[in-house]
């Protein structure tokens, strides 16, 4: 549909895969942070804390202990909130790190039960945090966990948050493949951290983007992208070896994954000893992520009933998708990424421009390969859409379109009929 003229030839190829009953529809773009509020703190509880993630323009909690205390502040500040299963289950049960686990008891799953039946009516509460990262050894225990809850609350999701892929084994296709068939979860969440001291692994977050989307779509289930928010220099984290992003890398990761089709962002990480909270360099990243957060709450809306149709101008082929053997992660460069989405009857009419770029501005010429009747962007500063200018040749249309260092803007567009 769409060409750019500095874009690449290359495209990804998608292969469906049976479809996964769903028992959730994602209904609002989620927006979170990694160790949000709390997450590691015991009482008293200090409702600052809280002020100063609702000014960074947060309203959801990846998780929350089902402690009375912490659950009546959260709701007197009015954030959405997922209930922490893990604190109720045993995070190694669920994660498997140290081999195969110890078997989830009847016991457990009634102490479960019991947390569910409390608050499942709750309107605040959006779903279940389960674990982060778990081991294949633990996939059944997860299942099972997912499986009581679902008996209970159906109409809610289970967040588990999964490897990015470095091996063949965790976060490898194979290992999404046995998570998707074991658990069949309501939606999908990785985890990639980039920016380092002395480098940037830009080419290796793209094709985890690839990977997730390929298999988002083949199953029929959103996705959710865990970004850097903050590097681990003069932490007790130092030997991770992770820079502090600027916002324009921010900014970067943000759009990417939209680009792609993310219907979440989560940042890594917030209140924490080296998140943003205890961070030397959290000053500094504060406003970058309140300001992002900005453009998310804005753009989340718009996005979320579109779909992924195609991402281009970047090329992401798949590890060992079956029918396809040897294939290889690939990253070919271009200025820019460019994703194309479908609306809810069907119909190609949305796009991303992202600049490639998270040092310089981009001034991009773009063809689209229809005539156009209309052509708009969604202006960050009005939160509205606004029609730009564009010329039809005979068979195309074309337009400029100014991208801001590492940022991104997103179009609609009515064609001709043909």
């Amino acid at each position: 549909m769409l060409e750019v003229e500095s874009g690449g030839e290359l495209r990804q190829k998608t292969v469906y895969l049976p479809v996964r009953s769903r028992f959730w529809k994602q209904t609002e773009f989620l927006l979170s942070a990694f160790n949000p509020p709390f997450a590691l703190r015991e009482p008293p509880y200090d409702p600052e804390i809280l002020v100063d993630y609702q000014d960074a323009n947060f309203d959801h909690l990846l998780w929350v202990r089902d402690d009375p205390e912490l659950l009546t502040m959260v709701h007197d500040f009015g954030f959405r909130y997922y209930l922490d299963v893990a604190d109720l289950i045993g995070e190694e049960k669920l994660r498997g790190e140290e081999g195969p686990p110890a078997e989830v008891t009847e016991e457990d799953l009634q102490r479960l039960e019991e947390a569910v039946l409390a608050h499942k009516d709750d309107p605040l509460l959006t779903g279940y945090y389960i674990c982060d990262e778990p081991f294949p050894a633990a996939f059944a225990n997860i299942a099972k966990v997912v499986g009581r809850i679902r008996s209970l609350d159906p109409a809610r999701p289970n967040f588990v948050n999964l490897y990015p892929y470095f091996s063949e084994e965790e976060g490898s296709p194979d290992y999404l493949e046995a998570f998707l068939q074991t658990v069949r979860p309501e939606l999908l969440s990785f985890d990639r951290y980039i920016f380092f001291n002395g480098w940037d692994e830009r080419e290796e977050y793209l094709a985890q983007l690839g990977l997730i989307r390929h298999y988002a779509l083949a199953y029929d289930v959103p996705f959710v992208a865990i970004i850097q928010g903050v590097g681990t220099n003069g932490t007790p984290a130092a030997y991770l070896d992770w820079r502090t992003p600027t916002e324009d890398e921010q900014r970067w990761l943000v759009y990417t994954s939209l680009a792609y089709g993310a219907h979440g962002i989560v940042w890594f990480h917030w209140d924490h000893p080296w998140g943003v909270t205890g961070n030397p360099d959290g000053e500094e990243v504060y406003p970058q992520i309140q300001h992002l957060n900005q453009e998310i709450n804005l753009l989340g809306p718009r996005l979320l009933p579109l779909t992924s149709s195609d991402v281009f101008g970047t090329a992401a082929r798949l590890v060992d998708i079956p029918g396809r053997p040897g294939e290889k992660l690939v990253y070919s460069g271009s200025e820019m990424v460019v994703g194309v989405y479908r609306d809810q009857d069907g119909q190609e009419n949305h796009f991303m421009l992202v600049n490639m770029n998270y040092e310089e501005g981009l001034d991009a010429a773009v063809t689209v390969t229809r005539r156009l009747r209309s052509l708009e962007y969604f202006d960050l500063g009005t939160g509205s859409w606004r029609p730009i200018d564009f010329t039809n040749g005979s068979a195309a249309a074309e337009f400029s379109a100014v991208l801001p260092p590492g940022g991104g803007v997103l179009f609609r567009f009515e064609a001709e009929e043909r």
